[in-house]
C-alpha cells in the first residue's frame, strides 16, 4: 500500500511540473482537475475551495464521496453481517435514488438515473438503502489508490474510502451476496459475480486501522440494534431450515415443532412487554 502511495504521489508531483512546461496558456491544473472529476462523477465542484497544494487523488476522492453525515463520525464501528445473513433476519436492500448519478470507480463516463454519493448509505426500520456503484475493469486500481492516499498522506485523518471498502467487505462474503446486490442494481459492473465477491476483500487485504477511526459508526449501531431485536426471528429461521425443511427423522420434526412453539410464545411475550414499556 505504501508503494502504491509513493507511485501516485510521485505522479502527483510530476504532473504539475509537466503542466507548467506547456507553452499554452491554460487554466490552473486544479481547475482542470475539478472540471474533469466533476464530469466523471456528474457533480459541480466549487473550484475556489480547492487549494493549489491539494493532491489530485484528494480531489477525486472528494468528488466521489460527497457530503459527510456527522452522525456517522461517532467513534464506534462494529462489523455488520453479510447480505445473506441480514436477509435471513428480515433486512431488505434497496437502490437509493437521489440527486447525483451513479458512482463510477474507473473513470468511465456513463449516462444514468439520479443517485447519491458513496457515503449516502442509510438504514432505517430494516431497510438498507445504498447508492449504486459502477465497478469497471480498472475499479480495483482506482480504489486502491484512494485508500493508499488516505492511509499514507501526512496529517490525514478521514478514512472515508477505506471505511466504505471495509463496509462492503463485510456485506459481500460470497458470490450469493454479490449476485443479490447486482440483481438489485446496487452494483453495476461488467465483471462476474465471482470477481465482485472478492473485490473488496482483495482491496482491504492487509489494511490495519483502528475501528474508532472508521466511518459509518451510526449505521453499524443501527444495524446491530435491529439484529438484536430480530434474534428470535433468526432462531426461528434456523430451526425451520435445519429441522422442518430437511427432517432426518420424526424426532427432528417433533423437536423442531416444540422449539418453534416455545420461541413463538417468547417472541409474543417480548413484543407485548416492549409495547407497554
Amino acid at each position: 500500500m505504501t508503494c502504491c502511495y509513493l507511485k501516485t504521489n510521485f505522479l502527483g508531483k510530476l504532473l504539475p511540473v509537466l503542466f507548467e512546461l506547456t507553452e499554452e496558456e491554460n487554466e490552473a491544473l486544479r481547475y482542470l482537475a475539478a472540471r474533469f472529476f466533476g464530469n466523471v462523477f456528474r457533480i459541480s465542484m466549487p473550484v475556489e475551495n480547492i487549494s493549489s497544494e491539494r493532491h489530485l487523488l484528494d480531489i477525486a476522492r472528494g468528488a466521489a464521496l460527497g457530503p459527510v453525515d456527522p452522525r456517522n463520525r461517532r467513534n464506534f464501528y462494529h462489523p455488520i453481517p453479510s447480505v445473506a445473513e441480514l436477509l435471513e433476519i428480515g433486512v431488505d436492500f434497496e437502490r437509493r435514488e437521489s440527486t447525483q448519478t451513479e458512482i463510477v470507480v474507473d473513470f468511465e463516463r456513463r449516462e444514468s438515473t439520479q443517485t447519491d454519493h458513496l457515503l449516502g448509505i442509510t438504514f432505517e426500520t430494516g431497510l438498507m438503502r445504498i447508492p449504486p456503484l459502477c465497478i469497471g475493469e480498472n475499479g480495483e486500481r482506482f480504489v486502491r489508490n484512494l485508500i493508499a492516499y488516505e492511509l499514507c498522506a501526512p496529517k490525514h485523518t478521514n478514512y472515508y474510502v477505506t471505511s466504505y471498502a471495509k463496509l462492503f467487505s463485510c456485506l459481500i462474503k460470497s458470490t450469493k451476496d454479490a449476485e443479490f446486490l447486482m440483481a438489485k442494481g446496487i452494483i453495476l459492473t461488467p465483471l462476474s459475480k465471482e470477481d465482485i465477491a472478492c473485490f473488496f476483500t482483495r482491496v482491504c487485504k492487509d489494511i490495519e486501522i483502528e475501528d474508532d477511526l472508521l466511518y459509518f459508526g451510526a449505521l453499524a449501531v443501527s444495524v446491530e440494534k435491529y439484529c438484536r431485536r430480530r434474534w428470535l426471528r433468526s432462531w426461528l429461521t434456523m430451526i425451520k431450515r435445519d429441522y422442518l425443511y430437511n427432517p432426518s427423522s420424526m424426532w427432528s420434526v417433533s423437536s423442531g415443532v416444540v422449539v418453534i412453539l416455545i420461541l413463538t410464545i417468547t417472541q409474543t411475550i417480548y413484543t407485548v412487554l416492549s409495547y407497554y414499556k
